[in-house]
């Protein structure tokens, strides 16, 4: 038996949907709202609230033994 390392990579996506003014209309100013409106950037970038939405993907490489 050996020890070999591995490396693994997971990264995550998730779709929100986040509620803007009808005055922001540009993806500009949805951005500037978003970082700018009462620390709902937090809420957005907390990808425990939107695990529903979330598609995970993991790669695993060898890289060699240890």
């Amino acid at each position: 038996m050996r020890t070999v390392k591995l490396k693994i990579t997971a990264t995550e996506t998730w779709y929100p949907e986040v509620e803007v003014p009808d005055h922001v209309e540009t993806n500009d100013e949805i951005l500037e709202f978003i970082q700018y409106y009462d620390n709902l950037d937090e809420d957005i970038y907390d990808s425990y609230y939107y695990t529903d939405t979330c598609n995970h993907k993991c790669e695993t490489e060898v890289l060699g033994d240890d």
